[in-house]
């Protein structure tokens, strides 16, 4: 038995499909994969595909906590999360994750949100989320992605980074074939199929567009800031890793900076009274 053993958010449902399909074309029944929040769940109530499929994806070390798995699985693809996208993962996981989601046709996102939004406990205004999350973003709050059961059977360590590259997802791709024995019957379709999971893909577009807007604030550029208090924490988690900025008005202000030029000068005012706060 060939399994991928992953943690919530990192597209092992995806993944799952992409062997199936692309290594062992496997058939299936299914027009999208894709739920309307983004996430591949729709591959587990296709009847089809789950009689043939060869590849099955579980949270086996993270949520299920199988301690020495070698002795249930021939084969055992581990998705490695990778830091550099841990706002993609947690941007993801709010949106997608929950336990109504995984084996029906759709789900109601707004009860996914409401759920995430709950766990937060007494975080109840954008200021009190923003900063749960840059504390999540900043402390490393990933701790399921890093639990991996014991095996004496080897592992392939699929980079969830892979994941947002096309060239290196095909790469990693044959990668897993040679590791599975076996070929990887690439074909258009497949680009297709990324392109898809690219476009529904709500972390990895928050990540790019933050990273757009901390150019315009290094920039001095007068872009306007969307009102969004992940955004905001992502923003806040790079500044104050790279300036040592870790509190005044981005942080402790109910209103966040409405355009990328606030944010510069606030960055400039802490570098020029920074040694003062040190006498």
């Amino acid at each position: 038995m060939i399994i991928i053993d992953f943690a919530p958010g990192l597209h092992g449902h995806f993944l799952e499909f992409v062997i199936n399909r692309y290594i062992f074309d496997v058939e299936y029944s299914i027009n999208s994969i894709f739920q309307s929040t983004g996430a591949a769940h729709i591959v587990n109530v296709d009847p089809v595909y789950q009689k043939n499929k060869v590849v099955t994806c579980k949270h086996h070390s993270s949520l299920l906590n199988y301690k020495h798995y070698h002795k249930l699985f021939d084969k055992i693809i581990f998705i490695k999360h990778n830091p550099k996208f841990n706002f993609v993962l947690l941007t993801n996981i709010f949106y997608r994750c929950h336990a109504s989601a995984v084996k029906s046709k759709d789900v109601d996102a707004d009860l996914i949100i409401a759920f995430h939004t709950q766990l937060m406990g007494n975080s109840s205004t954008d200021q009190d989320l923003r900063n749960n999350w840059f504390t999540k973003l900043n402390e490393g709050h990933f701790f399921e992605t890093e639990k991996k059961a014991q095996s004496n059977v080897p592992v392939f360590n699929f980079n969830f980074g892979s994941f947002f590259d096309l060239t290196h997802f095909l790469y990693e791709l044959r990668r897993v074939s040679n590791y599975l024995e076996t070929t990887f019957k690439f074909d258009v379709s497949l680009v297709k199929l990324w392109n898809e999971f690219m476009d529904r893909n709500q972390g990895y577009h928050a990540y790019i567009l933050g990273n757009k807007l901390l150019n315009h604030v290094y920039s001095n550029d007068n872009v306007g800031i969307p009102d969004d208090w992940k955004l905001h924490a992502y923003i806040n988690h790079v500044i104050a890793n790279t300036f040592q900025l870790y509190d005044g008005e981005l942080f402790q202000a109910v209103a966040y900076p409405t355009n990328t030029q606030q944010v510069h000068k606030i960055i400039l005012d802490h570098i020029s009274s920074f040694d003062a706060r040190f006498p």
